[in-house]
């Protein structure tokens, strides 16, 4: 925009342009960095590793000494940024520069240290203050031989395990480190807007579960870091009220037994929790449901769990299981494939809601299906983590339809153009041998007349056409 144009402009609007400008790219204001070192990585000291990923530390000192909080912002992915405080003490740096640099004296805490997973290819670092960012380096997350990638775990107190930072950066959410951007926070609420459209649309009922993290629940008590403002918290202010279910207080009600010590999911009492709060938002009498559990007996087991396994020696815990019912006696259809892509239906003629309900969820789902195996007379899981198909939801036409994810996966938002067609396709292209045969184990078609009745024997199509072709290659 030329000058003479611009000054034409009247002054409101002038002054909306330069504020968009700025806040576009806020690092064309004067930076504030004075000298600012990488010691990890660099080509110097190459690089300092954990299993929890790749040490990034450093120092900055500011022209001035600054009182309000700075931060060093890594970056490599849209969705979100890992934000970290500038607030390590570094008196190396303080002896070294305060005859060169007066003002250093003043910045003693002008180091900063944190991981990012080795996943994360290129990240890019910015130096935050107020609202302002400046943009640093760019460092590669390789990832070195000696270190195992597989060991995910951190201890806590009293026997209580944790994910440790794994792809989704989960305890960086936990301690408040990641901030959704606003492109992630504007993918969101166009996937709330448009499942309540869809949902409107074709079923009577809906609504969408996020299951809590354990840290949420009772890192409190037990987590070995501090808890922070998570991104769920920001989806679930932005989600409307009468779509999401987030059953974080009534988990933190029930305590310990909401959880098992070693695993990251929740435990059988934990998800009937879950299952009781998702239900009555969907419209079913409390009245109906306690009616319905009042009876289950349940068993104290010694278990592992996705955490103590990973452990050696593996590490058990006692946790108290569901032994009453066991809802493999209502699986009509299991496609056997192991998380994305997987789809099992039951049936049960003797639940109380005639009806059918459809999820669209992910592996919190699979121990509430003791529960809303018994609620619903069909029961459809598909395994895409929230993700819908919008086809195959007017195919079906659910009475119920309910998406679900785990709070460590709102980092990614989900979208309502989601193909499981193609979920099943890439899936079964990225099998190895081993799950070839886990899955051959696990499948199971009872009933082809209820999958065509429910609309969804084009995906047994799909499942046998891909599968065979990829045994006939091999």
């Amino acid at each position: 925009m030329g000058y003479s144009l611009f000054s034409k402009l009247n002054s409101a609007c002038r002054t909306r342009i330069q504020k968009l400008f700025t806040t576009a790219t806020p690092w064309i204001n004067p930076s504030p960095i004075l000298k600012w070192h990488l010691d990890y990585p660099s080509r110097k000291n190459g690089i300092k590793s954990t299993h929890s990923g790749l040490t990034v530390q450093g120092w900055v000192l500011l022209q001035e000494s600054c009182e309000q909080p700075v931060y060093i912002i890594a970056r490599w992915s849209p969705s979100f940024d890992t934000c970290h405080q500038v607030n390590t003490k570094r008196q190396d740096v303080v002896r070294a520069m305060q005859e060169r640099i007066p003002s250093a004296s003043k910045q003693s805490h002008c180091g900063f240290s944190f991981t990012v997973p080795y996943s994360a290819g290129k990240i890019e670092l910015f130096l935050r203050v107020n609202d302002n960012e400046w943009p640093l380096q760019v460092i590669e997350a390789s990832h070195p031989h000696h270190v195992s990638h597989a060991l995910k775990v951190l201890k806590g107190k009293q026997g209580w395990l944790f994910l440790d930072n794994d792809t989704n950066n989960s305890v960086d959410q936990f301690t408040g480190k990641v901030r959704l951007t606003p492109l992630s926070l504007n993918k969101w609420n166009l996937y709330f807007q448009e499942m309540e459209t869809l949902a409107k649309k074709h079923s009577q009922h809906y609504a969408m579960l996020i299951a809590p993290s354990k840290e949420s629940v009772v890192g409190a008590k037990y987590h070995p870091q501090k808890e922070g403002l998570s991104p769920v918290t920001q989806v679930v202010q932005l989600a409307p009220p009468s779509l999401l279910v987030y059953p974080l207080a009534e988990l933190k009600k029930q305590g310990d037994t909401s959880y098992f010590k070693s695993d990251t999911h929740w435990s059988h009492k934990g998800a009937l929790t879950a299952t009781i709060e998702l239900a009555t938002r969907l419209g079913i009498e409390k009245s109906t449901l306690e009616q319905l559990f009042c009876n289950d007996v349940y068993q104290d087991l010694v278990k592992g769990g996705d955490l103590g396994n990973k452990l050696t020696p593996k590490v058990t815990c006692r946790t108290e299981v569901l032994k009453s019912f066991n809802y493999r006696k209502s699986v009509i259809y299991d496609n056997g494939l192991p998380n994305i892509g997987r789809i099992i239906i039951f049936a049960n003629k003797s639940a109380p809601i005639k009806e059918i309900c459809l999820t669209f969820g992910s592996s919190s789902s699979y121990s509430m299906f003791s529960y809303l195996s018994r609620i619903f007379e069909s029961y459809i899981f598909i395994h895409t983590a929230g993700n819908i198909d919008p086809e195959l939801v007017e195919k079906v036409k659910p009475d119920y339809l309910v998406t679900q994810t785990n709070a460590r996966f709102v980092v990614q938002a989900p979208t309502v153009e989601y193909s499981v067609s193609q979920a099943i396709r890439e899936k079964i292209t990225s099998l190895s041998k081993e799950e070839k045969s886990k899955t051959i184990k696990n499948r199971l078609n009872n009933n082809k007349e209820t999958l065509r009745r429910l609309q969804l024997d084009h995906l047994e199509e799909c499942f046998l056409s891909e599968f065979n072709n990829k045994l006939e290659f091999e």
